[in-house]
């Protein structure tokens, strides 16, 4: 292509060419000599390379063996994940929110019930609840497409007007600042989500609290599950399996806002029982 232009013409000339008739000041070249005159004149003869290879395998190379045996003293820390989640790390189920078009019935199965409770309890206004509200929320939050016609006729009412009627929920309705689906990012030392590794290691740790209501200068944090509770399962054994992502949430929270939790709790949706953790 700088041949074929005007401004090519220095190259043209250094290779003996017909010059295009251009030339420009902004394009300097400098032809080097051929790489065979250059390595003709530095070789050597048969006997004096033989000579050198002799001498070589003589030769004392344990400076040159002690620096290749050099390893990178944080090799470690290079098999540490730069990111990871709240999720990942607390090893719980994934909750799918909606099923795929192709996997959909006209009919949402009764398994979905805790997940469109999951969905309500997100976006529902905040105030003292009864069923009629509540269903006047549900007829809002399907008018903005928050939540489907399926999905809303399969709430459990009662337990919502249940939750916003509890001590927890009273708690809710009057404080003064509320955060729900909060998301955030937060760097930790990998030693302190991780149990194989000792590396200080920052590590980007992902998640998004559910809610999380300020009280009397203190956060009072609140996951929603949507866990089966087999008959015979206490409550505690049934939050039990969440504390490590509770205390994740706790801590994050504690770091980003640099104000302590002072509660958190575990919201059963499908048996609208909340758990001190």
């Amino acid at each position: 292509a700088l041949l074929q232009d005007g401004d090519g013409d220095p190259l043209r000339a250094a290779a003996g060419l017909p010059l295009a008739g251009g030339g420009s000041e902004r394009i300097q070249i400098t032809c080097h000599p051929k790489r065979t005159d250059r390595l003709s004149g530095a070789a050597i003869e048969q006997e004096a390379f033989t000579a050198w290879a002799k001498e070589a395998l003589t030769a004392d190379i344990s400076e040159v063996e002690k620096r290749f045996a050099v390893s990178y003293p944080y090799a470690a820390d290079t098999r540490i994940l730069s990111k990871t989640s709240v999720t990942a790390l607390s090893n719980t189920d994934a909750v799918i929110i909606e099923s795929p078009e192709f996997a959909r019935e006209h009919k949402i199965a009764a398994t979905d019930k805790g997940t469109a409770a999951h969905q309500v309890m997100q976006h529902i206004n905040i105030m003292p609840h009864t069923a009629n509200t509540v269903k006047t929320e549900l007829d809002r939050l399907v008018q903005t497409e928050l939540l489907t016609a399926d999905q809303a006729a399969i709430v459990d009412i009662p337990s919502i007007v249940e939750f916003f009627g509890s001590p927890l929920g009273q708690r809710l309705c009057a404080s003064k600042r509320i955060e729900r689906e909060w998301e955030f990012n937060h760097a930790k030392p990998a030693n302190a989500l991780f149990l194989n590794t000792s590396s200080t290691e920052l590590v980007l740790l992902q998640g998004v609290i559910d809610c999380a209501f300020m009280e009397d200068g203190g956060w009072v944090l609140i996951d929603y599950k949507t866990d089966h509770v087999p008959a015979g399962t206490t409550l505690k054994q049934a939050a039990a399996k969440h504390k490590n992502q509770i205390e994740l949430y706790r801590q994050a929270l504690l770091d980003l806002t640099q104000t302590p939790v002072k509660q958190a709790y575990i919201h059963l949706l499908r048996i609208g029982k909340s758990v001190e953790m």
